[in-house]
């Protein structure tokens, strides 16, 4: 079941909604964290096929993917989300690893990655690479400029 980490305001605008997908719990919660504080919706999930099914049911504004975890990796569910009907199909998918060799980053490009953050770079650097992909609105409500 996706956990949502807001609640909405109906005198706001809607905020982007982003969808987390990691396998360690601690990860989840940290880029939660942040992506909150920056103004998005968060939804959580553990794995690929769980990813493939919240993209599909929800249609993100973006995914945030790790690409080694158990069931379905993050390649393979980045496979699947590009293969889906529609403009959802077209969603930015940032891939957020420990994995950062040069093959690794093909690999994740070839799977239809937009992006590939190292885990070791932070959540700070994984919030500045997504504003190229997604605006999120201020606190004010304002969209802030990429």
């Amino acid at each position: 079941m996706a956990r949502y980490h807001n609640i909405c305001d109906i005198n706001s605008k809607p905020k982007p909604v982003a969808l987390v997908v990691d396998d360690e719990s601690i990860f989840r919660d940290i880029i939660s964290l942040s992506l909150v504080g920056g103004g998005y919706s968060v939804i959580l999930a553990e794995d690929g096929r769980m990813a493939v099914e919240r993209v599909a049911e929800f249609k993100p504004d973006l995914v945030i993917m790790d690409v080694r975890m158990p069931v379905m990796d993050g390649l393979e569910a980045t496979r699947r989300i590009r293969a889906l009907d529609g403009q959802i199909s077209r969603i930015p998918i940032l891939g957020f690893s420990g994995l950062d060799a040069p093959e690794d980053r093909q690999n994740c490009f070839e799977a239809g990655m937009n992006n590939l953050v190292s885990k070791c770079g932070g959540v700070e650097t994984l919030m500045a690479i997504l504003k190229q992909y997604v605006t999120a609105p201020n606190q004010e409500g304002e969209t802030k400029p990429s």
